[in-house]
């Protein structure tokens, strides 16, 4: 059995700047990653209901999520690890 990747749509916010809407991937809960949306999935009204029910996720909390994941040799763009569902890695990253 393998780790869980999941992803989802949260606002993403950097200090001092103006937040985006953000697909964030997720190892066993744990953010590791994500992508700006780009115009055409904004103006899509399930991805700003779903981001809008999200708590909005701060830049250092990934940050930190991420080196830990580095830490523990946990994150999966980095390490080869066995992942149950690897079509749920970034586009870029997919297997």
């Amino acid at each position: 059995m393998g780790y869980k990747l999941s992803s989802g749509y949260r606002w993403y916010q950097v200090p001092n700047e103006p937040k985006m809407l953000a697909k964030v991937y997720y190892i066993e809960g744990i953010p590791y990653e994500f992508d700006e949306v780009i115009q055409i999935q904004k103006d899509n009204p399930e991805i700003i209901a779903e981001a809008d029910k999200n708590k909005e996720l701060q830049a250092d909390e990934v940050f930190k999520k991420s080196d830990y994941l580095i830490a523990e040799m946990m994150h999966p763009l980095l390490f080869q690890l066995e992942i149950e569902n690897p079509e749920e890695l970034p586009n870029d990253y997919a297997a």
